[in-house]
């Protein structure tokens, strides 16, 4: 898997003068891409199997899994809240692979960790007191602690990011994944607390940064901070920490609210739904994220045409999220039916809520990768902002109205948070017109596509469901008999985009 110690050799760079072949580009993105969705798939299913046996060893201790998302939001939100955006610098920069830039970059990232745990220790007691979990007191600290180890990975990491090796990457994160769910499923057999949830935190930080120096290794690093290396990093960064942060609110706003106006045991069961819910989207974004963005920022500091890069490039992301959303709109249901405890029967009818607004991330964050990687950080924000104003707007009224019209806000506050996606994504549509890429008619028509046929494939998903259980079948199984009809449903509807897809990328080949 190890392969020749990566160099920092500038004359790896494309040329100025010859920008990237389109077919190039896009035989890289899809190369890429599968080792994504490759090493996704994995994560996911290591996730999923990890949530279910956790949700059983933890079945009399429900909270925990919430008390855990909260511990999970206060830490991204420090990081965010911290982010300059090192590595997308070291990605988008002209001088990305210079060794006074790489050093600079790690040496800010390592004081950045330092900084983050100390607040950690900082926000401990209020937290604790906000949400009041006595536990949070020591739990926070402890999982903070990972910040720090994390700061000290190989910056190959980000060499391998911007030379696209994404199976550098995901080698990392798979070996993670694994030691991470072995540890927490081995605590929670022996132990089922919250501590055996922390105690995988900390190993997936010990081993993340062991991996990162054997699978993507580069010259050894050494604190250095170069003078104009700073100023790049801090300009390009400064704007970022801004978006990162509203990124941040815009995302676990709804965790942290919820967590604090319903039980804790309310929350543990939107994590799971939000996890299924967000399957396709969360994939769509890691490719647009370690794929989409270096390719963009190659094509900039070419001086390729962004607009026809982002027509060539992102087609294949509309239809892959589209059938995968449609798929888990249809069938999430059924899958928390038949595989998790009674205690969960409420993520069902959270994962349709959930799942409308996972095409609209998927739209949505590769246009917000396309700014970014023109350097276009400030943008970003109105993106962030219009989801938080109406998120503050529609979580509230969505609460509010059906208390008053079904005795329940639960309902009305998860459909207000999916909604709210819809905000973001506009405005980086209109953002991005100014570069020449005019996608909103084009996703709107497929996001037509994508809810017809959803919810074609929901109506006999839950007919073929009904019809099973009236025959006098066990629920799990009768669930089972719902979710392959409604994948079923799903593969007719969208056999011929898949289909034309794969025809897009096999006349690639030659």
């Amino acid at each position: 898997m190890v392969e020749a110690a990566a160099k920092l050799d500038v004359d790896a760079l494309p040329a100025a003068e010859e920008p990237p072949r389109p077919e190039t580009m896009r035989r890289r993105a899809v190369r890429g891409s599968v080792w994504v969705v490759l090493s996704f798939g994995y994560g996911q299913g290591v996730r999923l199997f990890g949530n279910l046996v956790l949700a059983y060893l933890l079945r009399d201790n429900l909270a925990a899994i919430g008390i855990m998302a909260l511990v999970a939001s206060l830490n991204r939100g420090l990081e965010m809240a911290s982010s300059v955006g090192l590595n997308l610098s070291v990605v988008q920069h002209a001088d990305g692979e210079q060794p006074r830039f790489i050093e600079t970059a790690w040496t800010l990232q390592v004081i950045r960790g330092v900084g983050l745990f100390l607040l950690c220790c900082a926000f401990a007691v209020p937290y604790a007191n906000f949400y009041k979990e006595p536990v949070l007191v020591a739990l926070v600290p402890v999982t903070g602690r990972v910040l720090v180890i994390v700061s000290f990975q190989s910056p190959g990491i980000w060499l391998a990011q911007r030379r696209v090796e994404v199976w550098r990457l995901t080698s990392v994160d798979v070996v993670t994944q694994t030691a991470t769910l072995a540890t927490m499923i081995a605590w929670a057999a022996v132990s089922p607390t919250v501590w055996a949830l922390a105690a995988g935190v900390v190993v997936s930080g010990i081993v993340r940064v062991g991996a990162s120096y054997v699978v993507a290794r580069s010259d050894r690093p050494r604190f250095r901070l170069d003078r104009d290396a700073c100023g790049s990093i801090l300009r390009f960064g400064g704007w970022l920490i801004v978006g990162t942060l509203l990124t941040f609110l815009a995302t676990d706003l709804p965790t942290l609210a919820l967590g604090r106006a319903f039980t804790k045991e309310d929350l543990a069961v939107f994590t799971v739904a939000l996890m299924l819910a967000t399957f396709s989207s969360q994939c769509v974004s890691k490719i647009a994220a370690l794929v989409v963005f270096p390719l963009f920022s190659e094509v900039k500091n070419v001086g390729g045409d962004i607009a026809s890069a982002a027509g060539r490039v992102l087609e294949p992301l509309r239809v892959l999220a589209g059938a995968a959303t449609a798929a888990m709109y249809a069938s999430g249901p059924m899958a928390v039916v038949m595989l998790w405890p009674v205690e969960y029967a409420n993520a069902a009818w959270m994962v349709r809520l959930l799942a409308v607004m996972a095409i609209l991330i998927v739209l949505g964050e590769s246009l917000k990768m396309l700014l970014l990687s023109l350097g276009e950080a400030r943008p970003t924000i109105w993106g962030h902002v219009s989801k938080l104003l109406a998120l503050a707007v529609l979580m509230p009224t969505g609460a509010w109205w059906t208390s008053q019209t079904m005795g329940w806000a639960l309902p009305g506050f998860v459909a207000g948070a999916a909604l709210s996606e819809v905000a973001r994504y506009l405005a980086f549509s209109v953002l991005t017109r100014r570069y020449g890429v005019r996608s909103l008619m084009r996703d709107l028509v497929w996001f037509a596509v994508m809810a017809v046929g959803a919810m074609l494939s929901a109506i006999v998903a839950d007919a073929a469901h009904i019809a099973a259980a009236a025959q006098g079948w066990d629920s799990r199984v009768a669930a089972g008999v719902g979710g392959l009809a409604g994948c079923g449903m799903v593969s007719v509807v969208f056999a011929l985009p898949v289909l034309v897809a794969i025809r897009d990328v096999r006349g690639l080949r030659g």
